[in-house]
């Protein structure tokens, strides 16, 4: 599930399982939204600056 986590006073997009954070995104910046997960979990799907993005995950 795609989501958010505060870290400090910044939230920042995530990727969590069983309730807790599977993956901190490190490479996606602060200001991506997570709207929707692509059916093969491979591409993140939200805005940034209030601007359609995406974000493609490589193994």
């Amino acid at each position: 599930m795609g989501g958010t986590k505060y870290v400090g006073s910044t939230p920042r997009p995530v990727l969590w399982r069983d309730g807790v954070v599977a993956d901190s995104l490190a490479a996606v910046p602060d200001t991506f939204a997570i709207k929707a997960i692509s059916n093969d979990e491979k591409t993140l799907i939200g805005n940034e600056y209030s601007q359609p993005a995406s974000y493609t995950c490589s193994p």
